[in-house]
């Protein structure tokens, strides 16, 4: 199962980020919950089977995602 931790802050998700496991589990800053949208759309898009978001996401962010996902 790839596996993916999104974080909220002062981020540039193309530079900050980092995997292990051969890109099995992936940490991924973003600046903005758009931006994390786009982010998370990538990702399904690479296969990856679950998104974990920190908690500056809060409830109104997760559901944006989860939307954005599908």
């Amino acid at each position: 199962m790839k596996f993916a931790f999104l974080i909220m802050g002062d981020f540039d998700h193309r530079q900050d980020r980092s995997s292990i496991h051969q890109g099995m589990a992936q940490m991924i800053g973003v600046a903005s919950i758009e931006e994390a949208c786009e982010v998370a759309r990538e990702l399904v898009s690479e296969g990856v089977d679950c998104i974990e978001l920190c908690g500056a996401f809060g409830t109104d962010g997760a559901r944006k995602i989860v939307e954005a996902t599908d």
